[in-house]
């Protein structure tokens, strides 16, 4: 067992270019459909079912966008960290 704390782990992405912004978008665009495609396909599509998915697609792009993770330019992430 542990007993030192460990640090939390920081993320920085620097200057996410459009092309990366396109492809993040589209994968949660396929993330949604599939997710509605397998329950209309093999699940008999339900309507709860399909609220539950999307409900875990938004909780996990919430984490994603929590106080761990910095996006942006340079000079904004060294503030960032500057304040951790």
């Amino acid at each position: 067992m542990q007993t030192e704390k460990q640090e939390p782990k920081l993320v920085v992405i620097l200057n996410e270019s459009a092309i990366a912004s396109v492809v993040k978008d589209a994968g949660t665009f396929l993330m949604f459909g599939g997710l509605m495609y397998f329950n209309h396909r093999v699940l008999n599509g339900n309507g709860w079912i399909d609220f539950v998915f999307i409900l875990i697609v938004f909780m996990w792009l919430s984490t994603r966008n929590s106080s761990k993770v910095f996006s942006g330019k340079r000079t904004e992430a060294i503030k960032w960290l500057e304040e951790k």
